[in-house]
């Protein structure tokens, strides 16, 4: 297409829709040199389209007016992204809610006689199921129990079974758990890392009886470290161990002990380690213990390992205590204020009575080089939980030093962090800390209580800790009181509040 002249005929040669000659719009070779053109001998084909001479109007992209090409004018064919295969149970699922029937008063007993196992798996048919008295079942049951596993798997018959196994838990007969506990088994495995099927594993942990439940824990052997990594499957054994004796779940932890480290910093696998330690015996969790023991520095920082290494703190044996403290007192003061590891260490305080002084003196030092250890956690957000609960464990002489190193608004206001999850926490040894400062005047302890509410109450507790400053046979109310210690108020009570 020339402008103003129209089609002209030029002998090119046949250009494959794929080369790069083929890629090219006849208006882009156009605007190239006429000598690098192929050579002559034939048309050429462009893409999958086809070029008409005898066509007065300008194909698609050539300006009519300037006879040039305009660049982008072709809009890039859109690739769409192939879609993610359903799988065969979706598309269950989406004809089972299709089959389902619109009333619930059309089900009886002799209507699901023969098809329990189509109408567990529609909504309506498994809200009748799910209500029926344990007289009830006696003719479907057995027809629930041949496709227990099955129905386990689906959202609507799982409820099924669950409700099967707590009726003949609570008035049916051993036998007939027992065979359905039986027909469970045999895929626990697989429905313990099933969405639907975990939920019918850990209901059938709790009503069945003691040796059924050692023979459904056994169907876990080999499994156990797999299953504590699980999104699913570590609701299964944290309810195996809650449900058993230790002797029959020592085993877990034997197999948790080869990858002790991945499951403790594993968002799920710390949740089962914590059960472990509340439900067997802390000697007994030696082996996992050595092989955290070279890592603990990195567990004390970790988003999830943190809580492992408290509660070796709570329910460990001593030696474990200690290695934990010792790895703590290395690093005090970095770790104080981090903000997982200081979870840790208000733990030791907490838990860890014996070496509460060899911690607090670390933290609260009588004499320091460079800026004082309190001023540096007063200034961090975490800091200032574990200062506050050092106040709650502190000697005179370390509350001393704290007021000589604090400014008096840390034993008055709460965490400066105020959207952390632990700034609402309380602590009740503030006022003694406010009360003891020799700074303070009473009308400040008086307007603290007003504004934390129901003075009266707690008045005598300022007595108490004033001594004979003020006479406790005084029957004046604490706003009587505001001009005691030689201050008078500025403004009301409610502004001196606000202002606090």
């Amino acid at each position: 297409w020339c402008h103003g002249v129209g089609w002209c005929e030029i002998p090119l040669t046949v250009v494959s829709p794929g080369s790069a000659w083929g890629e090219m719009g006849l208006w882009e070779m156009w605007e190239r040199d006429i000598d690098s053109w192929p050579a002559a001998g034939s048309a050429i084909v462009i893409g999958q389209g086809s070029l008409a001479p005898n066509d007065d109007v300008p194909p698609a992209g050539i300006d009519g007016r300037r006879g040039k090409a305009r660049r982008g004018t072709r809009r890039r064919r859109r690739r769409r992204s192939p879609q993610k295969p359903r799988s065969q149970s979706a598309f269950e699922e989406d004809d089972d809610d299709d089959k389902q029937d619109s009333g619930q008063a059309e089900w009886t007993i002799e209507v699901l006689v023969g098809r329990v196992a189509q109408a567990a798996k529609t909504s309506a048919g498994s809200e009748f199921m799910v209500r029926l008295e344990s007289e009830q079942w006696k003719d479907i049951w057995l027809e629930v129990v041949q496709s227990s596993v099955e129905l386990s798997r689906n959202r609507h018959g799982r409820g099924v079974v669950i409700a099967l196994l707590s009726s003949l838990a609570e008035g049916g007969s051993r036998d007939e758990l027992q065979v359905l506990l039986q027909s469970l088994a045999e895929d626990a495995q697989g429905l313990s890392r099933d969405e639907h099927g975990c939920r019918v594993v850990q209901h059938a942990f709790v009503v069945a009886p003691g040796k059924v439940k050692v023979m459904l824990a056994e169907k876990l052997v080999g499994c156990v470290g797999d299953l504590a990594l699980n999104l699913h499957g570590n609701h299964v054994v944290q309810r195996c161990l809650e449900q058993m004796s230790q002797e029959d779940t020592s085993f877990f932890a034997v197999e948790m002990q080869e990858n002790a480290l991945q499951i403790a910093q594993n968002q799920f696998g710390c949740r089962v380690l914590q059960r472990l330690l509340e439900h067997e015996d802390a000697e007994t969790l030696d082996g996992i213990f050595g092989q955290l023991r070279p890592h603990l520095q990195k567990l004390c920082e970790d988003r999830f390992a943190n809580y492992v290494v408290q509660h070796f703190l709570e329910h460990g044996t001593f030696a474990q205590k200690s290695a934990v403290f010792g790895v703590v007192l290395k690093d005090v003061r970095r770790l104080a204020c981090h903000k997982r590891a200081s979870n840790v260490i208000e733990r030791v305080l907490h838990n860890f009575p014996e070496v509460k002084h060899r911690l607090l003196e670390a933290l609260i030092p009588e004499s320091s080089i460079g800026p004082h250890p309190l001023q540096e956690l007063h200034s961090s957000k975490y800091g200032q939980f574990v200062l506050r609960t050092a106040l709650l464990y502190a000697d005179a002489k370390q509350r001393a030093r704290m007021h000589t190193w604090l400014p008096q608004s840390f034993f008055v206001e709460g965490p400066s962090n105020t959207q952390d999850s632990r700034a609402e926490r309380v602590d009740s040894v503030g006022l003694e800390g406010v009360v003891e400062s020799p700074q303070l005047e009473i009308q400040l302890v008086v307007m603290i209580l007003l504004a934390v509410g129901d003075a009266s109450s707690q008045w005598h507790r300022v007595l108490a800790l004033r001594g004979n400053t003020v006479n406790e046979g005084s029957k004046q109310e604490p706003t009587q009181l505001m001009d005691t210690g030689g201050a008078n108020a500025e403004g009301s009570v409610q502004s001196c509040c606000a202002a606090l």
